[in-house]
């Protein structure tokens, strides 16, 4: 599955977030951002996150219950 979010400003795209999950994939998640200076970050074996999703989804029944 792949999601995209462009921003803009002053009519022209300055935020571009793509998104891409996928099962089988290779463990490895990535933050590219274009800018001065540019950077790139890998992070090797990826970043869990079903646990976060886990913990948002009991912060959300948290607060349903109420």
């Amino acid at each position: 599955m792949d999601e995209r979010l462009v921003a803009h400003a002053d009519g022209r795209p300055i935020v571009t977030l793509a998104l891409r999950m996928q099962m089988d994939a290779t463990s490895l998640d990535e933050i590219e951002i274009d800018g001065d200076p540019p950077i790139r970050c890998r992070f090797e074996g990826g970043i869990q996150g079903d646990r976060a999703t886990v913990g948002l989804l009991l912060a959300a029944a948290k607060s349903i219950a109420r």
